[in-house]
């Protein structure tokens, strides 16, 4: 994952620019991604190819990055308050489809319109539990487990690794 270098000068300094997380929300079954970013103001920004304008409503969350750990735990947890976030309906509408996930996607932008994501590639994870209770939302959110994968991940072959022949 690239960092832009204007948000490691803003991760290393207090003065000047800020920062803007934002957690999106798509369903294959629902129509209308859900939204958000972090700020006390809606924003627009560019999606990671530059060309299509995404707007994201504001709405408080805080994000849990996943313990360091041998077992390979890549979850991210989302905590997001429950008050007309629109999750609600989104979940209604898509819970007779167990077997299709929500994907996220959690982007960090510049705080400027109209700007790419500062880190790319963008965060790609599917959505594997949410938790409501009356205050708040908590979404759990996982990228591929790299360490529970077989290796080798693909068949060595010789047209492909000739440096396999003797």
């Amino acid at each position: 994952m690239a960092i832009s270098e204007e948000l490691q000068e803003v991760y290393a300094s207090a003065k000047g620019l800020t920062y803007i997380e934002t957690l999106e929300l798509v369903h294959p079954r629902y129509p209308d991604p859900v939204r958000w970013c972090n700020s006390e103001r809606s924003w627009t920004f560019l999606d990671e190819t530059g060309g299509e304008e995404i707007y994201f409503n504001a709405y408080p969350f805080r994000v849990t990055l996943p313990p360091q750990s041998k077992d390979g735990s890549q979850e991210l947890a989302f905590t997001v308050w429950n008050s007309n976030t629109g999750l609600e309906r989104a979940i209604d509408e898509v819970q007779q489809y167990p077997d299709e996930n929500f994907e996220a996607t959690y982007r960090i932008y510049l705080a400027r319109e109209f700007d790419p994501p500062a880190i790319e590639p963008p965060i790609r994870m599917t959505l594997t539990d949410i938790v409501a209770t009356y205050e708040t939302f908590v979404l759990t959110c996982t990228k591929y487990d790299v360490l529970s994968r077989a290796f080798p991940n693909e068949i060595y072959k010789l047209d492909k690794f000739v440096g396999l022949f003797r």
